[in-house]
């Protein structure tokens, strides 16, 4: 697995860890559903999904979203698709600069639609920094139930990176991340 793959999977392993404490604990209405955590949770699976789909065509629709589906309000269903989308061999280190279209609404006055070039990687990082805002937001909506989460889930990549480097001397092989 190349360092884009990896990356992409963080966001839903920590998913998959929040969704089992919640089922765990056993107030799924509250925690997970009345909380709002599952609408959440909804957004960042269409967003993988959007991705998956483009990416064997070459045009990524993020407009295309699945809301109101059972992902809302069941764990269990929004499990089995973080499952399905973590064994997805999403990107072949070759292809990260492959040129892509994306489809997205730009604004929220009126209905305005457009289309952008880009490639599959910058999209990916897209869904990495897209999924751990709504991270954040989860974890945030999570504590206000009090509800306890590891403190890493949501945080971002480079914040992780400066905290870890404050912690320790760098090791510059052990931190080097080579594409």
């Amino acid at each position: 697995m190349n360092h884009l793959q990896q990356a992409a999977t963080e966001p839903l392993e920590q998913l998959r860890t929040i969704i089992q404490s919640i089922r765990a604990e056993g107030n799924i209405f509250e925690h997970y559903v009345q909380s709002g955590a599952g609408v959440h949770v909804r957004h960042i699976l269409d967003y993988y999904h959007a991705l998956q789909n483009g990416l064997s065509s070459g045009h990524i629709d993020y407009n295309s979203r699945r809301r109101g589906s059972a992902v809302e309000s069941d764990p269990l269903v929004a499990v089995q698709i973080i499952d399905r989308l973590v064994l997805w061999d999403n990107i072949p280190d070759n292809q990260a600069n492959r040129a892509v279209t994306i489809d997205s609404e730009i604004s929220c006055e009126v209905t305005c639609p457009c289309t952008f070039e880009s490639t599959a990687g910058r999209e990916f990082l897209y869904i990495i920094d897209h999924s751990v805002h709504h991270i954040a937001h989860i974890s945030l909506l999570l504590r206000q139930c009090n509800f306890k989460l590891d403190q890493r889930f949501g945080l971002a990549p480079g914040t992780a990176s400066y905290l870890r480097d404050k912690e320790t001397p760098v090791n510059a092989e052990a931190n080097l991340c080579v594409q």
